[in-house]
């Protein structure tokens, strides 16, 4: 593999230096094939250091064949609360998280999250607090929980928190409150944080503001997801691409050829 990858990309560097890349839509194909290429290296990465840490670790306790599916018992024995003061609600939100803690895959269609909207939209607030929890376990049901349950009521509580809780945006750009975040999606994307979900863009560049080309074309050159962001942004009207592209190729076959050559 690591031949291949590096032929591959030997062959990509050949054809750019011969001056035989200028077309912006053969720009594009090599952003989308080098895109391939760094996931693939990402991959072997990721393999060899699993293999060297396992290779430190004492070797594991066999694990239950039951563990990572989910615990319908633990979810069958909770009970709703008679009394739906906050602090009641929010400990049976507590106690349906915590029956998914052992959890290793997760549905939308699991049952924890039609549990979760039981305590309804008046209590969306609780879900959106349990954000202090960064665990896997409680946000991604959290989430689809608030996304099920939110309407124009709770508007406001959901688009003052997107700051803390970036997951937030996807039910943000279904409901079209994006107008309510601009100035945060913009700031987060000239900031150039990391691994930005897609709907942030997608919200950002619905605006078709000009005045955010600049943030956009900075995130796309220097992003990790460079064909996706290309996609969302390629259609945006006026906005000029063709050296973007060619400084994204720089940006990322330089970081392809520093990975393989580390590999060979």
């Amino acid at each position: 593999m690591k031949t291949s990858l590096k032929a591959t990309f030997i062959i990509l560097v050949s054809f750019m230096l011969s001056g035989c890349f200028y077309r912006e839509d053969v720009f594009y194909d090599i952003l989308k094939e080098l895109n391939q290429i760094s996931r693939r290296l990402d991959k072997i990465e990721h393999h060899l250091e699993s293999k060297e840490y396992e290779a430190r670790k004492k070797p594991p306790k066999r694990a239950d064949k039951k563990s990572g599916k989910v615990d319908l018992v633990k979810l069958n024995a909770i009970k709703f609360p008679t009394d739906t003061s906050k602090e009641s609600l929010r400990n049976y939100v507590f106690q349906v998280l915590s029956a998914s803690k052992e959890q290793n895959r997760w549905s939308p269609k699991d049952p924890q999250v039609e549990l979760l909207t039981k305590i309804g939209e008046e209590n969306i607030d609780i879900l959106i607090d349990f954000a202090k929890y960064k665990a896997t376990w409680t946000r991604f049901y959290r989430k689809h929980a608030v996304h099920k349950l939110a309407t124009e009521r709770s508007r406001k509580i959901i688009t003052d928190a997107i700051s803390e809780n970036r997951y937030l945006i996807k039910t943000i750009l279904k409901n079209g409150w994006q107008g309510d975040v601009k100035e945060i999606l913009i700031r987060d994307i000239e900031n150039r944080v990391e691994n930005l979900p897609k709907e942030w863009l997608k919200a950002a560049s619905s605006f078709r503001d000009r005045s955010t080309y600049k943030a956009l074309i900075g995130y796309f050159i220097n992003c990790n997801y460079k064909y996706r962001t290309y996609e969302i942004i390629k259609d945006l009207p006026g906005i000029e691409l063709q050296k973007p592209i060619i400084m994204a190729w720089n940006k990322v076959s330089k970081g392809v050829k520093s990975a393989l050559d580390s590999y060979v």
